[in-house]
């Protein structure tokens, strides 16, 4: 099952999430359980495609989700173990390198690298969306590991600093 189409939408990375909002509660207001109270065999499988119309919006409004799952349904799993083996391995010493650091750093030097590590997500976001629109699928498969490295990251430092800096994405 396609996700995008069970929403009615363009295969794409890029939707509107207005849209999507909007036709995600045109299908809870359709399928939605509490709607079937009294009809408790029709509850149980409208509450199983309400869970399923969830699951799917939760996927489909997240921008790294979404990528992920574009991706995959062009045959780039992000967590197939050959596709990027190599490049997974120099960025696996840069995670290490970054770990540390934060672990070396005083408070001070950690606010000034959380912003280095933002405008670094905001960097390979930008570079995710061009390559997919030229479909370099693999390359995309890799900047998309490495801001799900960056966003993990950039809310570890700011639990460290106690800060609340939201992502836009």
């Amino acid at each position: 099952m396609n996700y995008f189409k069970f929403f009615n939408l363009k295969t794409t990375i890029n939707i509107k999430k207005k849209k999507l909002k909007k036709k995600y509660f045109k299908l809870q207001r359709k399928f939605h359980p509490d709607l079937f109270f009294k009809k408790k065999i029709k509850k149980k499988i409208y509450l199983k495609k309400s869970k399923k119309i969830n699951f799917i919006y939760n996927i489909l409004k997240n921008p790294l989700k979404r990528i992920k799952y574009f991706l995959l349904i062009k045959g780039f799993d992000i967590n197939d173990k050959n596709i990027l083996k190599k490049k997974k391995y120099f960025f696996l010493l840069k995670q290490f390198k970054y770990n540390e650091e934060i672990i070396l750093l005083n408070f001070k030097k950690k606010k000034i690298f959380l912003y280095k590590i933002i405008i670094l997500y905001k960097k390979y976001y930008k570079k995710i969306y061009i390559a997919i629109k030229n479909k370099k699928y693999k390359k995309s498969l890799y900047i998309l590991y490495k801001l799900i490295f960056l966003k993990k990251l950039i809310y570890k430092l700011n639990n460290i600093l106690d800060k609340n800096y939201i992502l836009k994405e």
